[in-house]
C-alpha cells in the first residue's frame, strides 16, 4: 500500500469497521470496498503479463547452452550440409562422410558433458533442498521433466454413448455432476442417527450460552489482538491460488492491511456474521489418472479454492481452540490427525507403549498399525511384546476371512 490514496482508503474502512451496524449487507459493503481498494492498487502497482502467441511454443532451449557449443554444432551443420550435396566421385563423399561423423562425435561429446556438468550441482541441491526445504524441493521437482497436458477437453460422451460438443450442454454436465456430488442422493450413507444427535447437543449449548450464570471460556471468546492475524499471515505460502475475491496472500502482508485484517476478524468475531463472498469457491478439477478418459467429469478431484482472507480468520479461530484442548491436555494420546507435529499414526515406541497399556486390542486399530511398520524395524519391540504376539496367534486361528500373517521382517494381509 505505498498509493497516498490507498492508506486513506483502507484507513476509512478501518473506520467504517467500528462504527457501522452489524448487519450482513453492511458487511458485505464494507468487505467489497476493502477488496476493491486492494484489487485497485494491484492493478496500478504490479505489472501484467502479456502474453504473445506469435512465439514458437515448442522451441525450448537447453539451459547448458553456450558459445562453444554453438560452434560446434554451426560446424558439424556445414559439415553435414557438404556431404548431403556432394555429387562429385565416390572417394571425395566418402572424405566429406567421415568429415561429417567427426565432428558430430565432437559435438556430442561436448554436448554431454555440458549436460552432466549443469546437472552435477542440481542433483546436489536436490539433496540439500530435500532436507532443508521440503517446499522447495517440491517446486524444482514439478519444473522437471514433460509437463502434461492439463487442459480439459470439451467434449463429453452421454448417456447414449454419443460424443457432444456442444458447448452450453458440456457445461451444464459438469455443473449437474458436481452438483450431485457435492449435494450426494444416497440415503442410506446419510447417518440420521449422528446428525439428530449434535443437533440436540448443539441446543443445548446454546441454551447453556444464554444462561445468565454462564461464564464463557477468556482464553477462547478473549478480544483478538493484532499478532494473531499478524503471524498468520506473515507465514502464510506467498504462491497459494486465491478464491473468488482474487486477493492473494502475498498483498496481506502489508502492515495496514494487516491492522484492517485485525478490526474485520474482531468485527466477524463479535457478530458471527462472515461475508457473502466467502461462502463461494472456485472448483478447480484435477484429473486424477491420466490413464482415465479426460472427458468424465467424475474422473476429477475437485479442488475449492476458497477466499484468502476467509482462510486467514478459520486459522486464527482454529488456533485458540487448537492451543485450549492442548494446553489443557483434553485431547487423548491416540488422537494424531489434524494435530501439529504429529502424523497419523505415532512413533514405534508410542505404539508399543499403547498396546502395554491396552487390556483389550481392537483388531481394526492393530491392522492398520502393522500395515504401516511392516518392516524389519518391528521385529525386536514385537517379539517383546507378548500381547502382541498373542493377538496375533489368535487372530491367525479365528480370523478366517482376513487373517495377518507375522513375519520376522514381513506382513501379509490376506484378506
Amino acid at each position: 500500500m505505498s498509493s497516498e490514496l490507498k492508506r486513506p482508503a483502507i484507513v476509512n474502512i478501518i473506520n467504517q469497521i467500528e462504527r457501522i451496524r452489524e448487519t450482513q449487507a453492511n458487511i458485505d459493503l464494507v468487505y467489497r470496498d476493502l477488496c476493491n481498494v486492494i484489487v485497485a492498487e494491484m492493478d496500478e502497482k504490479i505489472p501484467k503479463a502479456i502474453s504473445n502467441a506469435s512465439k514458437k511454443r515448442f522451441r525450448h532451449n537447453k539451459p547448458y547452452w553456450n558459445d562453444t557449443l554453438g560452434t560446434a554444432w554451426n560446424k558439424m551443420h556445414m559439415k553435414e550440409k557438404a556431404f548431403l550435396k556432394c555429387t562429385w566421385n565416390r572417394y571425395t563423399k566418402t572424405v566429406l562422410r567421415k568429415d561429417y561423423a567427426d565432428t558430430r562425435d565432437k559435438f556430442d561429446k561436448l554436448l554431454r558433458k555440458a549436460e552432466r556438468e549443469y546437472k552435477s550441482p542440481k542433483a546436489s541441491d536436490f539433496e540439500s533442498i530435500s532436507v532443508k526445504n521440503p517446499n522447495e524441493f517440491w517446486d524444482k521437482i514439478s519444473r522437471l521433466g514433460p509437463k502434461r497436458d492439463t487442459s480439459i477437453p470439451m467434449e463429453i460422451i452421454d448417456d447414449n454413448g454419443n460424443s457432444v460438443r456442444k458447448e452450453a450442454d458440456i457445461l451444464e454436465k459438469w455443473r449437474t455432476d458436481f452438483f450431485n456430488l457435492y449435494h450426494g442422493g444416497n440415503s442410506e450413507q446419510f447417518d440420521s442417527d449422528h446428525y439428530n444427535r449434535t443437533k440436540v447437543h448443539k441446543i443445548l449449548l446454546e441454551q447453556n450460552m444464554n444462561d445468565p450464570l454462564y461464564e464463557p471460556n477468556e482464553f477462547i471468546n478473549g478480544n483478538i489482538t493484532r499478532e494473531e492475524p499478524k503471524n498468520i499471515v506473515i507465514h502464510a505460502k506467498n504462491k497459494s491460488a486465491c478464491g473468488h475475491d482474487q486477493i492473494p496472500y502475498i498483498v496481506l502482508k502489508n502492515p495496514v492491511l494487516i491492522d484492517a485484517l485485525h478490526n474485520l476478524f474482531q468485527w466477524i468475531f463479535d457478530t458471527s456474521t462472515i461475508p457473502s463472498i466467502w461462502r463461494k469457491s472456485i472448483i478447480c478439477p484435477i484429473l486424477k489418472d491420466y490413464n482415465t478418459d479426460a472427458g468424465d467429469p467424475m474422473n476429477y478431484r475437485s479442488v475449492s479454492l476458497l477466499s484468502c482472507i476467509n482462510k486467514l480468520y478459520s486459522v486464527s479461530v482454529n488456533k485458540r481452540i487448537v492451543n485450549y484442548l492442548e494446553n489443557n491436555d483434553i485431547l487423548v494420546d491416540e488422537q494424531n490427525g489434524f494435530r501439529r507435529n504429529r502424523s497419523y499414526i505415532p512413533s514405534k515406541l508410542d505404539i508399543v507403549e499403547y498396546f502395554e497399556r491396552k487390556d483389550v486390542i481392537s483388531m481394526t486399530l492393530f491392522e492398520s498399525i502393522l500395515k504401516e511398520y511392516y518392516n524389519c524395524l518391528w521385529k525386536n519391540d514385537i517379539v517383546k511384546t507378548p500381547k502382541l504376539r498373542t493377538y496375533v496367534k489368535l487372530k491367525a486361528n479365528f480370523g478366517i476371512e482376513t487373517c495377518v500373517k507375522l513375519n520376522l521382517n514381513k506382513l501379509n494381509d490376506l484378506s
